[in-house]
């Protein structure tokens, strides 16, 4: 198995050297990383070019600039335009892998023989205590697969190359690029290995970005997460209640942290998408299976629990 790894890298000076050191342990001559900058301000050019200059014999290293600022998911799909090895691998700048990821993958695609996608576990996982599995097509998946964030990421991942002949990341999306391509890669794959080992690590700030958006900024994302879940809902599947659900759920924390910063356009953005919450609702049975994840969720962040309680009394308040 050889590897394709692919980072897209903006203004990450002060975080190359981890993630450069962590390829130098784990990578060889025979896989190739791809660093896509996307024009950084800072010295990550001059980083990259000085640590491919020690290891360039060593480790099959691409480096590739973007000419403006276009974001992480058209520096991913440069990277796959990329890509020439057996399986493409996405690390974010600020993540790490563990040690002897790629023995511990082998050892048990070893065991399973040959595998389109492989999906291994993080440290921020909500799915935990299941056995390795093979799964041969997408609705042969267990139901709490989907319900869990485990299939979210696509960092968290190995997927062959030829699965992305007809699949990318969806650019206008800021918020569900993510899932929404592996939504893609898994209804394209006949084999598909879940692990439950940690190999994947995310490392948060506290002025990570998502920590402090703007009005406007969370805004597209709601708009973001409408059109990625619709985009699966168009297509009929056993999964479909689920997907309706964590589309709502993940709707209601988006205008819990609209109210927080700008009632106005809160109100605005309720009125717009209230539908969504009351449109879907046709008996009581899934009325009640809608609001209690709905209400579970966010009951979750004792930060929204007050604005929790107001948007449910319009959402029932607009459905009698």
């Amino acid at each position: 198995m050889t590897y394709s790894v692919i980072v897209p890298i903006f203004n990450e000076e002060e975080r190359l050297i981890n993630l450069l050191e962590n390829f130098t342990s784990e990578f060889n001559e025979n896989d190739e990383i791809i660093l896509v900058n996307d024009f950084s301000t800072d010295g990550s050019a001059s980083i990259i070019l000085e640590w491919i200059s020690n290891w360039s014999e060593k480790i099959d290293i691409r480096y590739i600039e973007n000419e403006s600022n276009m974001g992480v998911s058209y520096s991913r799909n440069v990277g796959i335009r990329a890509a020439k090895k057996d399986y493409i691998l996405f690390l974010d700048a600020d993540d790490t892998i563990v040690s002897d990821f790629k023995s511990k993958i082998e050892r048990y695609v070893s065991l399973y023989g040959e595998i389109d996608l492989v999906r291994f576990n993080h440290n921020l996982s909500d799915m935990r205590g299941f056995e390795a599995k093979v799964f041969n097509a997408f609705e042969s998946i267990p139901d709490e697969f989907i319900k869990s964030y485990y299939l979210h990421s696509s960092c968290t991942q190995i997927a062959r190359r030829s699965l992305f002949e007809d699949v990318l990341y969806d650019e206008s999306l800021v918020f569900g690029e993510d899932m929404l391509l592996v939504y893609q890669l898994i209804k394209k794959a006949t084999s598909i290995l879940v692990l439950p080992d940690v190999l994947y690590i995310y490392n948060f700030s506290t002025s990570s970005a998502t920590n402090s958006m703007t009005p406007e900024q969370i805004l597209k994302r709601i708009q973001s997460t409408v059109k990625f879940y619709d985009s699966i809902l168009c297509e009929p599947s056993k999964f479909s209640q689920i997907y309706q659900n964590k589309k709502l759920r993940e709707m209601g924390q988006q205008l819990m942290k609209l109210r927080i910063v700008d009632k106005f356009s809160y109100s605005k953005a309720l009125n717009s998408y209230m539908s969504d919450f009351t449109g879907k609702w046709h008996n009581n049975g899934e009325k009640m299976d809608i609001f209690e994840r709905f209400a579970s969720s966010l009951s979750q962040n004792r930060m929204y629990v007050a604005s929790m309680y107001a948007l449910i009394y319009k959402i029932i308040k607009a459905a009698r």
